[in-house]
């Protein structure tokens, strides 16, 4: 007989699973998007050049967009979970936005492919 470890998370530890996530991707949205308009309408310091002009600035805009994809499907982190998934505080949805949420994440998984070059 050893010790039985209970699943259940109280209401005072999903809390905080629930809502530091939604902030961290809230943060990463509003980089990910100053870095795609300082892109978009910046030029180069030296030679005056569009910054789109060089690949190290549209890989870097690459890198962005797919961030802010993902934070947007970790903002809605738990609230695309189904209404009945357990240990998941203020589980607003359904199969279908669930399955959205993995598409949209799994379609973020590009990023660390830019960041090596």
């Amino acid at each position: 007989m050893g010790l039985q470890r209970s699943t259940e998370l109280s209401e005072e530890q999903l809390i905080p699973i629930a809502i530091l996530p939604k902030i961290s991707a809230m943060l990463s949205f509003l980089g990910s998007a100053w870095i795609m308009a300082e892109v978009l309408t910046g030029r180069d310091v030296e030679t005056r050049l569009p910054k789109l002009k060089h690949p190290y600035h549209r890989l870097l805009l690459g890198m962005s967009f797919l961030d802010t994809i993902e934070s947007v499907a970790n903002i809605f982190s738990t609230w695309a979970l189904p209404a009945d998934t357990p240990n998941a505080w203020q589980a607003k949805g359904n199969t279908m936005t669930c399955n959205l949420q993995g598409f949209f994440l799994q379609a973020s998984v590009g990023v660390p492919t830019f960041s090596p070059l």
